[in-house]
């Protein structure tokens, strides 16, 4: 018999030239569309890019770690008396492998990630830092005072500016020659103003005096957080830096200059577990310049060392191992024996743990944890240094101090009379 060969053309209903030829055309365009609009607004695509081919790496190198150890169940189970048993129940053995394959593909990765992933990498963070526990808090350790909150802070430096174009950014407090200060940056106010705005002024208010508030330009400079051309501050880090991770980024003065301060994480990747460590810290000067300090050159210059360098998400793993993964994930999820929980209140989003202390002149990441499962009273303080990352945790008596969380239920029922607009506490 004859075989009859019928083009794929007329079994699909388009000719498959044409499909290749639209094909072309439309990833050109794409690509012609994104250099474009990298001219026009370079931050937004730059910055996307960036994130995307940082996350598909990532997300690979777990991918692999998944893949060792899937495979290396399945060359286990290879070695059981299952070998033998399928000479007799073949098919009985191979829907089991099978099924024990999907199960593992489905569930192997989540748990890695959610369990023993989430453990080694706090445990790898825990370990970066020196750790001094306490069995009690010394009677001289205290923080200076910080009485204008976030949400009145912001209001202040929010109506000080005048120019529509502009509204106020995340603010940050910091001891500022001497005085307990919020200071926040410019921010371009909508997309037209985010093409023109290249700079960024820097607003203060002291942080200390609630009854006088007066909010000061105290400087300028020509970086912006929210601008979509070149001079946007994380894309000026990661044209330079392309494998860090900005931790966070707030202005302080040195010699009498401002200056973006921006701290910066590195990952290490060591299966089936990665881990972010300190990498150093980017200083954007008045004129533009860009500088970059490791930890220890950090911890040793005039002016860094007075600030709060050390990122705060990795002070946050530290007290997250300590209250949740110190004694394995199988404690965490099951027995809870020893275990601890932060002390959150009102919207984490502004206001989640750990708090920028300062004592004197010395800045630190402070976490309370209260016991697992509920309770009025904490379980014990953390202070990371801010500037080294060294930790000191004070075991707190029972019934001795109040969670956080109870202090703010005290004093909302105490004062009925106000309007908690921040829903939460400092």
């Amino acid at each position: 018999m004859e075989e009859i060969f019928i083009p794929a053309s007329i079994l699909l209903g388009f000719d498959m030239r044409s499909l290749t030829w639209y094909v072309k055309v439309g990833a050109t365009l794409l690509i012609l569309l994104t250099l474009g609009l990298t001219l026009v607004i370079p931050a937004p695509i730059m910055l996307g890019v960036r994130e995307m081919v940082y996350g598909v790496v990532r997300s690979t190198l777990l991918s692999l770690s998944a893949l060792i150890l899937l495979v290396f169940i399945l060359l286990s189970a290879r070695r059981t008396p299952l070998k033998q048993l399928a000479k007799t129940r073949r098919l009985r053995i191979i829907a089991i492998k099978y099924l024990a394959i999907a199960i593992a593909l489905l569930v192997v990765p989540s748990l890695i990630h959610n369990t023993v992933n989430m453990e080694l990498s706090h445990r790898a963070v825990y370990e970066q830092v020196r750790v001094v526990v306490h069995e009690s808090v010394p009677g001289n350790l205290s923080f200076v005072s910080r009485s204008v909150p976030y949400a009145v802070a912001i209001h202040y430096l929010s109506t000080a500016i005048t120019e529509p174009r502009y509204s106020c950014g995340d603010p940050d407090p910091l001891m500022v020659n001497g005085r307990y200060m919020w200071v926040a940056p410019t921010v371009p106010s909508g997309f037209f103003p985010a093409l023109q705005i290249e700079n960024s002024d820097i607003l203060a208010l002291n942080a200390e005096n609630p009854r006088n508030i007066v909010v000061e330009r105290v400087g300028s400079l020509p970086v912006s957080e929210g601008t979509l051309g070149w001079s946007n501050v994380y894309l000026m880090v990661y044209n330079l830096d392309f494998w860090g991770e900005v931790a966070q980024v707030f202005y302080a003065p040195c010699d009498g200059e401002w200056m973006a301060i921006v701290p910066v994480l590195g990952w290490s990747f060591n299966p089936p577990y990665n881990y972010p460590y300190w990498k150093g810290v980017w200083v954007v000067r008045s004129n533009g310049s860009m500088k970059f300090y490791t930890p220890s050159e950090a911890a040793s210059h005039k002016c860094l060392s007075k600030l709060p360098i050390f990122p705060e998400r990795l002070a946050r793993m530290i007290a997250e191992y300590y209250a949740k993964w110190r004694r394995g994930w199988i404690n965490a999820l099951f027995y809870h024996y020893d275990q601890y929980v932060i002390d959150e209140v009102g919207r984490i989003s502004i206001n989640r743990q750990p708090y920028l202390v300062y004592v004197g002149d010395r800045p630190y990441w402070a976490t309370f944890l209260r016991p697992y499962g509920g309770g009025k009273t904490l379980a014990a303080m953390i202070l990371t240094d801010a500037v080294t990352g060294e930790t000191h945790i004070y075991k707190l008596p029972e019934k001795e101090w109040i969670s956080v969380s109870y202090a703010e239920t005290l004093v909302k029922n105490e004062h009925p009379e106000v309007t908690w607009e921040a829903e939460g506490v400092e």
